[in-house]
């Protein structure tokens, strides 16, 4: 997926840090640093934000507000506690789908996801049923367990990569995978 309007993320980086910020790198090299980082991650970003919130929409929107933040923070970011570029990113979208699935517009879709709200999305047309299936058992596991489950499987992170973006142990990492697959196996999605 690529996400459409990157001219627009850009537009509101530029409204929303409009010289409040200082920072250590030069103007230029800031902004190919960004550059290079969007090009990066902003794919596998918009399917972590889609499989989070369950709409292109949102996750187009969750995608952009996660580069506000990167670009933000870009400057004080060091790889504090030896993360890479690609957990800490990967963190702050993590919890930019969670900011969002805390509003109150959120909770109430979260609780009634149906059929139609994931078969009227257009990325979905071609889906067969078997899969689409899954897609909703996925959709309605607990926020935990679906956030390891998408990070395992469809990002294809290992656990020490997991337990580093969520900050949890890698014992815990593979409980909530587990109880992931056990909720899936008996439906209780």
């Amino acid at each position: 997926l690529v996400v459409k309007g990157h001219e627009g993320v850009l537009f509101r980086l530029q409204q929303k840090t409009s010289g409040k910020e200082s920072c250590s790198l030069a103007d230029d090299e800031r902004e190919m640093q960004f550059d290079k980082l969007m090009e990066a991650y902003q794919n596998d970003i918009l399917r972590l934000c889609y499989g989070m919130l369950n709409n292109m929409t949102d996750a187009e929107d969750a995608l952009q507000d996660t580069f506000v933040k990167v670009w933000k923070s870009m400057h004080r970011y060091q790889g504090k506690n030896s993360s890479s570029v690609y957990t800490w990113i990967y963190r702050i979208a993590i919890n930019t789908c969670k900011d969002y699935l805390r509003l109150r517009y959120f909770k109430r879709k979260k609780d009634t996801v149906t059929d139609d709200s994931i078969a009227n999305d257009e990325n979905y047309a071609d889906m067969n049923y078997q899969y689409y299936e899954l897609w909703m058992d996925i959709a309605r596991l607990p926020e935990n367990n679906k956030v390891v489950l998408l990070l395992y499987h469809y990002h294809h992170m290992s656990i020490t990569n997991i337990a580093r973006i969520l900050r949890i142990s890698q014992p815990a990492v593979s409980k909530r995978l587990h109880k992931a697959y056990m909720l899936l196996k008996e439906g209780n999605a």
